[in-house]
């Protein structure tokens, strides 16, 4: 597993910005904005195997969110995977 230090970059910015509007919405987390920054942070790589060569992401939260609507939208909360 690699380890991740958030910075803030413009694409954080929209994907922060993107996961808010999401929460009012109650809708997805998976959105462009998201994919995008997420992409960027964990440099394309899957964050438990570290491979670059992945065909297919998904959006995995690290604290199960079941209930709690906070950490299912909250950017720390959010990670990079092999699907």
């Amino acid at each position: 597993m690699i380890k991740i230090s958030r910075r803030t970059t413009e694409k954080s910015q929209k994907a922060i910005i993107s996961l808010q509007k999401a929460k009012t919405k109650n809708s997805t987390c998976n959105t462009p904005e998201v994919n995008a920054a997420l992409k960027e942070l964990f440099y394309g790589k899957c964050y438990i195997c570290e491979n670059r060569q992945i065909t297919s992401f998904q959006i995995e939260h690290l604290r199960p969110h079941r209930g709690n609507v906070d950490l299912k939208y909250d950017w720390e909360n959010l990670f990079l995977s092999c699907a």
